[in-house]
């Protein structure tokens, strides 16, 4: 979902598949999804055009192969041009590409396969093994494939594949590993539950990563639907599997992410492969409570060019909300509940807050939220002082987080050891 899009072909709803519209669909990611028609899609629509809840096209992709879309939640923007023909413009929230659908609800899918930037890196593995003897030989190792229960219904598959070419010059051979997760369902699921079950592991892995990430690329797929050869059987990949045809997702919500080379990582899975099971549950299973919590923390750890008075609210209103929701369901007073987190993590190395920050944490909530006249509090922090008062804060409410997907202190202190302030 990183890169712009065009798909030419024939167009229409599902009500009147008969009448086909020439046009042609942009995706431009991060920005919108808009379908240029050279006619209305009925003819109630010649003069007014409706907004539609879905639009099925048959399309050739830029490779020249032909599929089928289906666009959901579009809008409706005629052009003033009364000719003839005339253009007609919907801009759409999500496609699904190589499926027709005739809603969102339409349980149809088992699975969700999702890319996520520096992924390969988070997993660690290496999936190629040299041997040396008269010659030297590199072999592929068999697939790595993990498989994680999250719930009785629903598990998490972590796969690592191995590939090998040639590269631009004779004497260049070229080993790729890459890395992706998948989120299977015993039952058939529509493509909005599935989508929204992965986004709370795209969460989990922004919490390691320290930063928000979006989704490289998102597949569904369906058990009963695979690739047949022309006497009607099963075609097999070379680990004698059966190769699931995909239906790929675009929509225009997705955060917006530099990649780089490289990626430094809270904790990455070998840090908690042991205990990744017991873990991802605890996540998963505390998903409803935690996801304003959640939200806030991916908010706070995410890097900005600029610092303001909101930033320090987010994080001092998840901590909040933490004590609240987890420890004591009483409106306990910032204060105490402050030092109470304190204490809890009083052997925390980077913790770092004393009686004085408190007082500061406390008077400035409080500034902030209702904004008093200035002098009324008199530990309220401004500008730089605030800024390294929310670097703390941030700190304990990771602490927060840790503990409440199963982590103890030791475990904490070796987690954040990777941290940089």
């Amino acid at each position: 979902m990183t890169e712009k899009k065009e798909f030419k072909g024939k167009w229409y709803i599902p009500e009147s598949p008969e009448i086909k519209v020439a046009g042609i669909l942009f995706f431009f990611p991060n920005e919108t999804i808009k379908l240029e028609l050279f006619g209305p899609l009925s003819a109630k629509d010649f003069i007014f055009q409706n907004n539609l809840h879905v639009i099925h096209g048959e399309v050739y992709t830029e490779k020249s192969d032909y599929s089928i879309i289906t666009l959901f939640d579009c809008k409706a923007s005629s052009s003033n041009n009364f000719s003839e023909v005339f253009p007609v413009y919907y801009y759409c929230n999500s496609m699904l590409l190589g499926r027709h659908l005739f809603s969102k609800t339409d349980a149809v899918f088992n699975r969700i396969r999702v890319y996520l930037p520096h992924f390969t890196y988070w997993c660690n593995r290496i999936q190629w093994k040299l041997e040396f003897g008269d010659n030297v030989s590199i072999n592929n190792r068999d697939e790595y494939y993990q498989k994680y229960q999250i719930n009785d219904d629903c598990c998490i598959n972590i796969n690592i594949e191995a590939s090998s070419f040639n590269g631009n010059d004779h004497f260049e051979y070229v080993l790729k590993t890459v890395a992706y997760i998948e989120l299977e369902n015993i039952n058939k699921s529509n493509f909005m539950d599935l989508y929204n079950l992965m986004f709370w592991f795209k969460n989990f892995y922004s919490f390691a990563a320290m930063t928000a990430i979006p989704f490289t690329q998102v597949l569904f797929y369906d058990n009963d639907d695979f690739m047949e050869d022309e006497n009607g059987n099963p075609v097999l990949n070379s680990l004698e599997k059966k190769i699931y045809n995909p239906t790929e997702l675009f929509h225009t919500t997705e955060v917006k992410f530099k990649e780089k080379k490289t990626h430094s990582f809270l904790f990455t899975l070998n840090d908690i492969e042991n205990d990744f099971e017991t873990i991802i549950k605890n996540w998963y299973a505390k998903k409803e409570e935690s996801k304003p919590i959640i939200g806030h923390l991916i908010n706070s750890i995410t890097y900005k060019k600029t610092f303001e008075s909101i930033d320090f609210l987010i994080v001092i209103q998840a901590i909040e909300g933490y004590s609240l929701r987890f420890i004591n369901e009483k409106n306990e007073k910032l204060r105490n509940l402050l030092c109470s987190l304190c204490e809890e993590y009083n052997d925390i190395k980077l913790i770092n807050i004393d009686e004085t920050d408190i007082s500061k944490a406390v008077d400035s909530r409080n500034y902030y939220s209702h904004f008093f006249k200035s002098g009324k509090k008199k530990n309220v922090c401004k500008g730089l002082a605030l800024f390294e008062l929310t670097k703390k804060l941030k700190i304990l409410l990771m602490c927060c987080v840790f503990s409440l997907i199963g982590f103890d202190n030791k475990e904490i202190n070796r987690l954040l050891s990777h941290y940089n302030m």
